[in-house]
């Protein structure tokens, strides 16, 4: 795989896996059923990922 960044053509050496929340999905149509997610996968190369998680942990909340 190749890293996800713009105009990044190197390597993927990192996966990250996530469940995000289908909003087109027919099944979320009442807040008292269970949302449908979707499972995204990003694939980053050492550089990119390093940014990613420096990002990550120094964001403020």
């Amino acid at each position: 795989m190749i890293c996800i960044k713009k105009d990044c053509n190197n390597q993927a050496s990192a996966k990250v896996c996530e469940d995000v929340l289908d909003v087109n999905s027919s099944e979320n149509k009442w807040v008292t059923e269970e949302p449908t997610y979707k499972k995204v996968s990003l694939y980053y190369c050492k550089k990119h990922f390093q940014e990613v998680i420096d990002v990550l942990t120094t964001s403020k909340n």
